[in-house]
């Protein structure tokens, strides 16, 4: 657009000279109208309804597979945490190294007390 153009000027209007152009801006900003209270609508068709009912069958379908194989993730993952896992036998009476906060919230015994 540049192109068409050869010079460009640009004049400074006081603002004294530039009330009348305030004004119009005012009036046209403040010009109130009044939209449509009726809009029209255009329907779907029963065919368009089906098919979205079809959609809705088919993503319970897929909610359960998807609910299915987060399932069979977390087997996975806990047999093989499982699997690293060394158990060891506990019984009553055996000194055992705890944490003293989930145990004892008061602090008034230490780390290496009976079970």
């Amino acid at each position: 657009m540049t192109g068409r153009f050869r010079r460009c000027t640009i004049t400074k209007v006081p603002r004294s000279e530039n009330a009348q152009a305030d004004a119009l801006a005012r009036l046209a900003s403040s010009y109130v109208t009044d939209t449509p209270s009726g809009t029209m609508v255009r329907t779907i068709g029963p065919s368009v309804n089906s098919i979205l009912r079809e959609n809705l069958d088919l993503l319970e379908e897929k909610r359960a597979d998807s609910h299915l194989r987060a399932l069979a993730y977390r087997r996975a993952v806990t047999k093989l945490y499982n699997r690293r896992v060394r158990p060891r036998h506990v019984e009553t009476g055996d000194l055992v190294l705890r944490k003293t906060e989930v145990s004892d919230p008061t602090r008034s015994r230490g780390k290496l007390t009976l079970n």
